[in-house]
Parts: C-alpha cells; structure tokens; sequence
C-alpha cells in the first residue's frame, strides 16, 4: 500500500472515531466477523469431499486420448476395458469422459440414477439440428423437457394414436414386401431393406395423408437422404465438440453441413405444417382421416390452451423430428461435470439386449416398427445365403454400429398364394 493510500484511510479512521465514539469498535467487530466466516468457508471448501475418478490411460498434453483412439471406438473402447475394468476416464482435448461397460453400471447410469445421468452432452452438429437443443433428444433434463416428453409419450406414442397409424406403417411394409416379391430369386441387402422400410413408414406415419403420390414419394425419398447424411455428421468426431474454442472456426465444415440440411428439413415441415393447417380448414364431416403424427400435433395444440401458450411451433417441429432420431447416446451429470458413454460395443452376448426405451430418454417407436417389418418379412420369405458365403459379423463405428460389409441373401416366397404378395 503507498503513502498516499495509507494517509487517506488513517484519515478517514480518524475522522469517523472523532463523529462517533463507537464506530471504532463496530467496524472492528464487522470485520472480524467478515474475516471469521472467510475462514470457515475455506475450511468447508478444502475438507468439500470430492468423488475419486476412476482409473484410465494417461493422455497427451492439449488433445489428451484422441490421438490414440482410431475410427473404431467401439473396439477401442472393448480394449481398454481389459486394462482398466469396467468403468474408466479418458480425456478426449478439453473432455473428460467417462466409459462404462458392465450391464450392472449402465443399468445403474440409465435406470437407478437415470436422473442424475439424465442431460445430453449436445454436440454441435445436434445444437444446430435441434432448435438449439429443444427437442426431447437433446434438451437439458427441466420444466421444458418434461412438457415435452409428456406430450410426446402422452400424446403422440399413446395406444390409441399409435394403433390409428399403424395402416400408415402397414401401408409401407406391404410396398416393400411386393418390391421384394418382384425381385424374388436375386440377392437383396437385408439391412438396407429393413432400414429403409423403416424410415419410409416413419416418414408415411409423420405426416399421414398431408402428402401423397408422387409428391410424397418425391419429398420422402429427399427427405430421407438429407435425414441420412444429419445422422451420419451426429455421429462423425469433430474438433470443435473436443476443444470449443476452435468451435467458430468450424475446421471440419460440420457445423455448416448440418445447418444446411437443418435448413432444407425445416422448410419441408414448414410447407407441410401450412398444407395440413390448410387441409383441417377444408375438412368435410363424416370423412375420416388417416392421422399422422404430424394431424396429432397440431390438433393438441389446437384444442389444448396451455399447450398453446406454452409450446412453440418450433418445439412441435423438433417433437416430430424426435420421431426420426436415435434418443439413446452420451450423457452427462451436471453436478461432477464429465461425460460418460455407456457400451453396447462389448457385443450382444455378454451385454445382452438394451431396448429402445431403457432410460427416460428413450420411445418404443423405432423398436416397435423394426420387428414389425422384421417379423413380416421372415414371415414371408425363406432367406437364403449366396452358395459359398458366410455372415460376416464385423461392424464399423458409427452414432449406431452397423455391420462392415452387409448381409446379402436371396428371398424365396413362403406363402401359398400368390396374391398375399401383390394385393
């Protein structure tokens, strides 16, 4: 402290003692009181007890792990578990990461203490495509989540509107099942005839009867590749979710890919949103009409005042989004400040089957249609291997494994008539 400074306190001491004869005293007591409760919270901050993390490999200084890992995490991850068990720390740049593996762990990540474990670390690529992280897939675990979920589930996924879209989804199974038919005798892509039957009944369901003929199949087969190329960038590393402040720079050009898909998705829904407001305007009694999820939402936020008032237009389009997009995925609990990632990668024989809707963040949707069209296509064709090849059961990493090289297997038609195939 200068000369200067100390004069201009010792003055304004002394003038304060001269007006009143207690102030000496009460300042005295008010900073020693400050300097005693300074003391016992640094005790309190020094003797905070904080959970040991566990055990994992020493990365490099700045990127940590990431040079280390390859494009195959999954078996990456399988490998470090024989060195440091079934739950383990990894810094990949500036995240820390914890791994778990066990059935018994997820179990207690995703189920026992799903709450804690309930928020999505949000990469960019999801930010972007997400509203902001908005939608049931991403938004953090509060008021606005709930409100969601529960119209989702409520709503959307209950009983009677999912048994009322099922001839949507019927509708799509038979197409694939006469497409089959037709090239009966020759080697088909299993994977990709499950996948895209899939995604075509989940488009048909999101929107119903709003689009149909060749405008439908036109905007579904576009909105089906841009959807395909959004999940592949969800899935891709990138730079900036491990050191954000690289994340302006965008080096890997994610960000933008992901914002232009985003953009063309948005303006799809935004065009069938106004046809289908339009259509419910036009709408004659007595005929009744296929609904979709697309019908579903905009009738809840029509005839329900609250849901009105307290969920935007955005918020219904990023629910209808939640229908085309894997739920499952990192996670991270607020409190301790990591994340974590849990394994289905250590194979289905020691994991065992995690289902779709294991956690809170999870809908029975996607697994409900899979075996529906699954179950129907093995029920109407005898699948045969090519003469002199194997299944190959090597997988490559992604947002969802999938298989390194597909099953290929020629359809023969099981059922008696005929007809059952071309009706």
């Amino acid at each position: 402290m200068s000369n200067t400074d100390f004069t201009m306190w010792s003055w304004w001491w002394h003038a304060v003692d001269q007006k009143h004869d207690g102030s000496r005293a009460i300042l005295t007591d008010f900073f020693s009181i400050l300097a005693v409760f300074w003391f016992l919270w640094a005790i309190m901050k020094s003797t905070k007890v904080v959970p040991p993390l566990p055990p994992g490999p020493h990365g490099l200084p700045l990127v940590g792990y990431l040079p280390f890992l390859g494009t195959e995490l999954h078996r990456k991850f399988k490998e470090l578990v024989i060195s440091y068990g079934p739950i383990y720390k990894l810094w990949l740049g500036k995240k820390l990461c914890v791994v778990v593996s066990s059935p018994s762990l997820v179990k207690e990540v995703v189920r026992d203490q799903d709450r804690v474990f309930a928020s999505r670390d949000l990469p960019i690529a999801g930010l972007v495509a997400s509203y902001g992280g908005g939608d049931i897939a991403f938004a953090p675990y509060e008021d606005d989540w709930k409100k969601l979920r529960k119209i989702f589930v409520r709503e959307m996924l209950s009983g009677a509107n999912l048994c009322g879209s099922q001839s949507l989804l019927r509708e799509e199974v038979k197409k694939s099942i006469r497409n089959v038919y037709e090239k009966s005798g020759s080697p088909i892509d299993i994977g990709e005839l499950a996948f895209f039957t899939v995604i075509n009944s989940t488009i048909n369901m999101l929107w119903g009867g709003t689009l149909r003929g060749e405008e439908g199949a036109a905007v579904g087969a576009q909105f089906k590749s841009v959807l395909a190329e959004q999940m592949v960038l969800f899935g891709k590393p990138n730079v900036s979710d491990f050191f954000p402040v690289l994340a302006r720079f965008d080096l890997q050009g994610i960000e933008r890919q992901a914002k232009r898909n985003f953009l063309w998705i948005e303006s799809i829904l935004d065009s069938v949103i106004e046809k289908q407001m339009n259509m419910a305007k036009e709408e004659k009694e007595g005929v009744e009409e296929r609904k979709g999820f697309l019908q579903i939402l905009l009738e809840i936020r029509d005839h329900d005042v609250d849901v009105a008032k307290s969920v935007s237009m955005n918020q219904l389009k990023a629910l209808l989004l939640a229908n085309q997009v894997p739920l499952e995925g990192t996670g991270y609990p607020k409190e301790l400040g990591y994340s974590y990632v849990f394994g289905v990668y250590i194979g289905t024989q020691r994991f065992g089957k995690i289902p779709s809707n294991f956690s809170r963040r999870g809908v029975p949707l996607a697994e409900r249609s899979l075996l529906y069209v699954l179950g129907l296509f093995l029920h109407s064709y005898e699948w045969k291997l090519s003469q002199g090849t194997e299944v190959d059961l090597a997988d490559k990493f992604g947002i969802v494994a999938k298989k390194a090289n597909p099953t290929v297997a020629i359809p023969t038609p099981r059922l008696s008539k005929s007809k059952l195939y071309t009706q």
